[in-house]
């Protein structure tokens, strides 16, 4: 996953997995912008007729979709250095960043804009959203050149990200590592744009299950702070208190009317997008 190659084959391979024996045109079927049906109107272009909506009903329906411009996607990848945990052979920025790749070629696919910020307090470094046949490389270029450095941004975070005001959809891939809540007051701002935001929050398996055994040094991989553990004491404390985070996170995105996704790093791409693309669709 650390070439542009290695990014763009597992994402046409995953993608391939999930969407095997649907419709693969460029606006139906399931992906991140949502195809729905409308009776047929006297004045509407006939051109626009599903045909097969009208083999199986024996009714003329035509594809709400179709009839819209195509959506501005922009992912959000936080590159600050808690993004390096490890879990097994793969960090989360590794993990972050091929689920990246899979959205960048879903939305590519579907002839959507597509940009891609890399984020952390030292660089934002930005691939603009464009519709060209080029834009895929651009982003597969910097995901691979990425690394995780620093913290994520204290202050004006949101602004040199240069996102407008009209509707966008905006992908947000962290493990939500925050010191001052600075990563939901940047999701709280985008929400409130009418943007339709979608946070994927990335945890590794041993994080979520406390996988330790023995005495163990923990360090902050941002502060680098340290403290020794004894892992057979604090376990039960610890998934209490983990559950009561991860409910609080789920329930404070839910009041900005934000899509929470949790990814554990053991999970694959595969399973992952399809459980995160069949919610979308049910919800839509």
């Amino acid at each position: 996953m650390r070439s542009v190659t290695g990014l763009e084959l597992l994402a046409r391979t995953v993608l391939a997995g999930i969407f095997v024996g649907g419709n693969r045109s460029q606006k139906s079927g399931a992906g991140l912008e949502f195809n729905q049906y409308r009776s047929y109107q006297p004045g509407d272009d006939i051109r626009l007729l599903d045909w097969k909506m009208y083999a199986r009903s024996d009714r003329y329906y035509i594809k709400e979709a179709e009839l819209e411009s195509n959506i501005t996607t922009r992912i959000l990848l936080d590159t600050s250095a808690s993004m390096a945990h490890q879990d097994g052979q793969i960090n989360k920025l590794d993990y972050a960043r091929g689920l990246a790749a899979c959205l960048a070629y879903l939305a590519f696919s579907q002839g959507d804009a597509i940009g891609l910020y890399a984020i952390n307090d030292a660089k934002i470094s930005q691939v603009m959203p464009r519709q060209d046949k080029s834009q895929l490389g651009k982003i597969l270029y910097d995901l691979v050149k990425v690394e995780p450095k620093g913290k994520f941004p204290q202050k004006n975070s949101e602004n040199p990200l240069q996102i407008g005001r009209g509707k966008e959809l905006i992908i947000f891939i962290s493990d939500l590592y925050q010191a001052d809540e600075e990563i939901m007051k940047v999701i709280k701002r985008l929400s409130g744009r009418r943007h339709e935001t979608i946070v994927f929050h990335i945890m590794g398996g041993n994080e979520m299950n406390f996988s330790y055994d023995g005495i163990v040094t923990f360090q902050d991989l941002e502060s680098g702070e340290k403290v020794k553990i004894n892992t057979a004491l604090p376990r039960d404390a610890y998934q209490a208190l983990l559950n009561e985070y991860l409910d609080a996170i789920k329930k404070e995105l839910l009041q900005m009317n934000v899509s929470y996704n949790l990814f554990e790093m053991h999970h694959t791409y595969h399973d992952a997008l399809r459980n995160f693309l069949m919610r979308r669709m049910r919800l839509l």
